[in-house]
This record gives C-alpha cells, sequence and structure tokens, in this order.
C-alpha cells in the first residue's frame, strides 16, 4: 500500500505543480504557494498577495490522500478539473471523493 500512496501523493503534488499560476509579469504581487503535511497527507495550494491594493487570499486546492489510498478534494475554487486530470494520471474513479458538497 505504501507504494500506491508514495505514487499517489507524487501525482497531487504533479497537478498542484502545474496548477499553480501565479507569480508572473501580469500580476508580480500575487503568489501562489503549495503546502504540505506529508504526515497527516493533506496538499494545499493557496494564492495570497496584493491584486489592485487588496489582500488577497485564497485556498484555490485542498486535496487529502487517505491511509486506503482514496483522494479526497476538499477545495477546488477553480475552474480546473483536478478529478479527470487524476484520472487521466492513472487514479480510477472509485478512488476520488469530493468532500466539498
Amino acid at each position: 500500500m505504501d507504494t500506491i500512496l508514495d505514487e499517489r501523493k507524487a501525482i497531487i503534488k504533479a497537478i498542484l505543480q502545474e496548477a499553480r499560476y501565479f507569480p508572473n509579469s501580469y500580476c508580480p504581487h500575487l503568489f501562489d504557494i503549495i503546502t504540505s503535511d506529508e504526515q497527516e497527507q493533506h496538499f494545499i495550494l493557496t494564492r495570497l498577495g496584493w491584486e489592485n491594493g487588496v489582500h488577497e487570499y485564497s485556498v484555490l486546492f485542498h486535496i487529502e490522500l487517505k491511509l486506503d489510498g482514496t483522494i479526497w478534494v476538499h477545495e477546488n475554487k477553480t475552474d480546473v478539473p483536478i478529478e479527470q486530470y487524476l484520472m487521466e494520471k492513472g487514479i480510477p474513479y472509485e478512488a476520488i471523493k469530493a468532500a466539498m458538497f
């Protein structure tokens, strides 16, 4: 099971890395930060910074990898079809749970 968990952890991290958008030349004061709790298996993509004089802070993705290998999507505040990306990377549909509804 550790092999499956390690593979799925790597897939989650890669997808979050691909989803990072900021900083860029258009908005140099916004940052997308990936935070992971390796022990509890939580992976979070947060956007923070300043845009047009307004402080922005939001959790874009919060994904949890359970010990049984299921992946729980707690938050998705984007139009990125994270579940589809997980399946394209080899995660079975049955292992992906939408926990935000």
